[in-house]
């Protein structure tokens, strides 16, 4: 629209897809061998171009207003009152400029929530390593094969007192985690999305362990969407995740639930072994029981691990 050139630096090891979006719209990729190397190549780019460096790393934490005003924060909390458990135990995320669990941390203090936040970071990244000792602002190590979230530098917007807990969670897991969703879900979920999974599934199972009951809310800014975990009491329970649709009109007819379901503790249940089922919006309004005996507005299973349950 304003005929400018758009530069984006970033890895060598950035996905062939995101590369080819950049490139879609007319934007042109700068590699570099590091992640760490970015900044100062985005800004010696900058100036040798008479260009403006877009510091996004720098004023992510102050770019919304994390008081309410259709922030992430809000939209997920807004997402959530049609839940069982409207306000979550937990709300799991990752970090990349530190944004995102600002934002969180900050609406959470502000409203004066119950509602904890868990930081799912990669093993190589350096944030968990500076909550542990806030000494701690930079690794030289490999980076991580995940994108979109964990550094090799603490960023500023990284707000280390906004966390409650952290979990640093391998590649392999991360990666397991998101080939398994993708089955359960039928949809590609990215590494970072298996990152907070395998964080959400740590903590429902905590949660499961002491009998607890309440909802973990596993939230990936990478794709600007979020999912969520309930826990049960029940034995043998299983994560529950969502991407959540359009809020004043329901759910999207691309999203999709997979939701955690013990027969014998549903309306009409055959008391038979717990299992889960995959569940898809076709239209807002449309409405379906499923032999689990769960059923909601705008939702209707469309898969389910157990035949009989159709």
């Amino acid at each position: 629209m304003l005929g400018l050139r758009f530069i984006a630096v970033m890895p060598r090891s950035t996905s062939a897809e995101k590369i080819a979006q950049i490139g879609f719209y007319g934007g042109e990729s700068h590699f570099v061998d590091s992640p760490a190397e970015m900044y100062a190549e985005g800004a010696r780019l900058a100036a040798e171009l008479g260009g403006h460096y877009m510091d996004q790393f720098t004023y992510a934490e102050r770019v919304t207003d994390w008081r309410g005003n259709n922030n992430i924060a809000e939209s997920i909390f807004g997402q959530m009152t049609r839940e069982e458990h409207p306000v979550p135990a937990w709300i799991v995320v990752g970090a990349g400029t530190g944004g995102t669990s600002a934002t969180l941390g900050r609406y959470v203090r502000y409203r004066r929530l119950p509602t904890r936040l868990c930081l799912a970071d990669p093993e190589a990244s350096v944030f968990h390593r500076h909550l542990a000792d806030r000494r701690i602002r930079g690794s030289s190590g490999p980076p991580s094969v995940i994108e979109g979230i964990g550094r090799l530098r603490c960023e500023p917007s990284f707000i280390p007192e906004l966390i409650d807990r952290a979990y640093a969670v391998p590649d392999a897991a991360s990666i397991a985690a998101a080939r398994v969703l993708s089955r359960r879900i039928g949809r590609s979920c990215g590494g970072s999305t298996g990152t907070d999974m395998w964080a959400a599934a740590r903590i429902v199972g905590e949660m499961t362990a002491r009998g607890e009951q309440g909802a973990v809310r596993h939230c990936c800014a990478t794709r600007a969407s979020a999912t969520a975990a309930r826990s049960s009491t029940m034995p043998g329970s299983r994560i529950a995740a969502s991407t959540p649709g359009r809020r004043r009109t329901g759910w999207s007819a691309s999203s999709t639930v997979v939701r955690s379901t013990d027969p014998s503790s549903r309306p009409g249940s055959s008391g038979r072994a717990r299992h889960t089922c995959v569940i898809l919006t076709p239209r807002p309004g449309w409405r379906r029981r499923h032999r689990c005996g769960w059923s909601a507005a705008g939702r209707a299973v469309a898969a389910c691990s157990r035949s009989s349950c159709a």
